[in-house]
């Protein structure tokens, strides 16, 4: 029963993986402020900044990678990485696709590659940095092949805040949630455990 919970949850991880890189490139062109110049959808992030509006998800997807990464190892994730790329050819549009696609590739394993040299000291901290940096990286590049390198230099400032205040928010809710659900599952299967050394087997009871 463990190791089909535990499949069920990698599946689980995967999928939201998938559905939040279509979520981010949708967004940007369907949330938000028009701005009306050919650029991104924007929404506010106070103190003057405005950030395109799929940063929420994309965020997401940097602490989600991690939690892939921890259940299917560097080979794994790299496949789950490689087979979501297209999905933002159906979801954005040409320009939009082709950056999403070079800017996804390269930051996405930049991140793994910070977060797999970190990883066995302190997770947190490794999900934290590897997502800050892949989160800047992301935003400069992006901007810069899909609207030009103006809207780099403006927009990527916001886009990195926006990114990793969003990747820091999700693993939160994740850590959150793994201390509701493990002592929960740590409980019941002592209580299984219990049951079963209580009750006595058949030969005890033919005997008996």
């Amino acid at each position: 029963m463990t190791a089909k919970r535990g499949r069920l949850a990698t599946a689980g991880w995967v999928a939201t993986f998938v559905a939040c890189v279509a979520l981010a490139n949708w967004a940007i062109i369907h949330i938000g402020a028009d701005n009306g110049d050919g650029g991104p959808r924007t929404l506010p992030l106070g103190f003057g900044l405005h950030a395109p509006s799929g940063v929420i998800f994309a965020g997401a997807v940097l602490t989600v990678r991690d939690m892939i990464h921890e259940r299917l190892g560097t080979l794994g994730v790299l496949a789950v990485i490689a087979a979501s790329a297209p999905v933002t050819a159906l979801t954005s549009t040409r320009s939009l696709a082709i950056a999403s696609v070079v800017t996804f590739a390269i930051a996405e394993i930049a991140d793994l590659l910070i977060y797999e040299r970190m990883r066995h000291r302190r997770r947190i901290r490794a999900v934290v940095v590897s997502n800050a940096a892949s989160g800047v990286l992301d935003s400069v590049i992006f901007l810069a092949i899909a609207f030009g390198t103006e809207a780099a230099i403006t927009g990527a400032p916001g886009m990195a805040i926006g990114k990793v205040g969003a990747s820091v928010l999700t693993l939160a809710l994740v850590e959150i949630l793994r201390t509701l659900v493990i002592p929960r599952r740590a409980v019941g299967t002592e209580a299984n455990e219990r049951g079963a050394e209580a009750e006595p087997s058949r030969a005890e009871r033919a005997v008996r």
